[in-house]
Order: structure tokens, then sequence, then C-alpha cells
């Protein structure tokens, strides 16, 4: 597959971009408790840790029309900013 596409080539490019779909996916997610240290260490600058120091680490793998198949991963963190919390 080379970088000059035709005609053809585009317009499945173009459906497929249209029309994105991902599935059969698998996904694990672990909650966790850690200490107030360690999220405070973690938490960029503007955010706070919250009362409960809730982590939550997720990896994964997804088949996608668009992107083709692939693996993932994050980290969430509880946190605060001003009165809003969320991951």
């Amino acid at each position: 597959m080379g970088f000059v596409k035709t005609k053809t080539e585009i317009s499945k490019i173009q459906d497929s971009l249209n029309k994105p779909r991902f599935m059969n996916s698998e996904m694990l997610s672990i909650d966790f408790l850690t200490h107030r240290a360690t999220v405070e260490k973690l938490l960029p600058p503007g955010l706070e840790p919250t009362e409960t120091s809730r982590v939550t680490v997720m990896v994964g793998r997804w088949q996608s029309n668009c992107v083709g198949d692939f693996d993932g991963g994050a980290v969430y963190i509880e946190a605060r900013y001003k009165d809003i919390v969320g991951d």
C-alpha cells in the first residue's frame, strides 16, 4: 500500500471515516484506593486530591473499521478542580 491512492481506495477510506465503528472490545478495569501523598505526586498543578484517593487502571484491546485493531490503557485519578470532582 503506497502513499498515492486510487479513487477507489480514497472512497473506501472516506466511507470508513464517515461511519466509524469500534467493536469486539475486551477490557480489564481495576479500582483501588491509594495514599493521598501518592495522588498529590501524580496530579498536575491545579488539581487536588479527593478524600478517597481513588485510582482506576484500565487496559484493553479493540477492533475498528477506521483505525484498525489496537491495544491501549489508561490511568484515571479522582481529583478536584475548584468544586468539580471527576476522574
